[in-house]
């Protein structure tokens, strides 16, 4: 590997970040690099000051002909955790969320620093780019692309919200933020009603038990972080109605499976593997699963009905056998 070259110096190219935190190459030819830090900085701020440790981490960056949009890449001191500010958190599941960009801006609009949340959700701010006592607001400006096929996995929140800078010294006596500022981040959410009828009588079935879990990119139960299976419902039961209505079901892919069929009623084995289905853009707001018994027929069928565009209702039916009389 060499050193790359400035185009105009033709000197090795040596990058100082601004007061921001960035620092920005254009035209760079396609091919791997290696980023290495060559100082540590300084900041100084009220209620003292911090001397960061120079990182001994080399960063690789590979830039492919692909690539149509400019790319941020993170470059971490060995000591950023003393000046987190942020933390991004998927409410669902519980897991810390990567790549969010945030804005930090005066009261006047100003634009003071961009920041990306690293694999720990955690975005970092440079201590001496906030004035003590002096309020701001934080916005987020993009969502990690985790969804490409139908839209992103996360809703953006474009509102600005104020916060107060606040710094104390901790038992190690470094400086840090205060006030930690927690950001949760949210899926778009569908209802989803579960009806469990008879397919010969119309009957409503009462005491049908399922659960839906969520699923991984590999179509496996998802487990999150703290080592928890993620479920959208667990052990639900219909009621005399044979339905259960879930308000808000975030984007994602799941299973249905059912746990317990109602009473005179076997469970197929169909049912017991469960039948995966899919939230995203395309789903409409009310989306209906009529679960229904097919008498002495044990193919067991997972049918989209239709999706009814003007009143937004999707309709599947799961159908499951009638317990053979002994």
């Amino acid at each position: 590997t060499k050193p790359v070259k400035d185009a105009k110096t033709n000197e090795d190219l040596v990058i100082v970040t601004d007061n921001k935190g960035f620092y920005e190459v254009e035209d760079l030819p396609v091919g791997i690099y290696y980023l290495k830090e060559l100082k540590a900085p300084t900041y100084t701020v009220t209620a003292g000051s911090v001397q960061y440790k120079k990182s001994n981490k080399v960063i690789t960056v590979e830039l492919t002909p692909a690539e149509d949009e400019p790319g941020f890449y993170r470059a971490l001191w060995d000591n950023i955790q003393d000046s987190r500010l942020l933390k991004k958190t998927d409410i669902f599941t519980g897991d810390d969320v990567p790549d969010c960009l945030f804005e930090i801006r005066d009261l006047e609009d100003n634009l003071i620093y961009r920041a990306i949340t690293d694999k720990a959700g955690e975005a970092y701010i440079p201590l001496d780019a906030l004035v003590q006592g002096k309020t701001y607001t934080y916005q987020e400006i993009d969502a990690p692309d985790t969804y490409k096929e139908n839209g992103k996995l996360y809703e953006l929140n474009t509102e600005k919200h104020e916060f107060t800078v606040d710094y104390e010294l901790n038992e190690k006596n470094e400086l840090v933020f205060k006030n930690k500022i927690n950001v949760d981040n949210y899926r778009p959410t569908r209802q989803v009603l579960v009806r469990k009828t008879d397919d010969k009588t119309g009957e409503p079935l009462e005491g049908c038990k399922f659960s839906i879990v969520l699923l991984n990119e590999n179509g496996e139960p998802y487990v999150n972080q703290k080592g928890e299976t993620v479920y959208l419902v667990k052990d639900a039961v219909t009621n005399k109605d044979g339905e259960y209505l879930i308000e808000k079901a975030p984007k994602g892919r799941y299973k249905f499976i059912e746990v317990e069929a109602p009473e005179g009623y076997d469970l197929a084995e169909q049912e017991m593997e469960g039948y995966e289905f899919e939230i995203n853009d395309e789903s409409p707001e009310l989306i209906i699963f009529e679960v229904t018994n097919t008498g002495d027929i044990a193919v067991i069928a997972l049918v989209c009905v239709a999706v009814v565009s003007v009143l937004g209702i999707a309709y599947v039916i799961l159908k499951n056998k009638k317990k053979k009389d002994m």
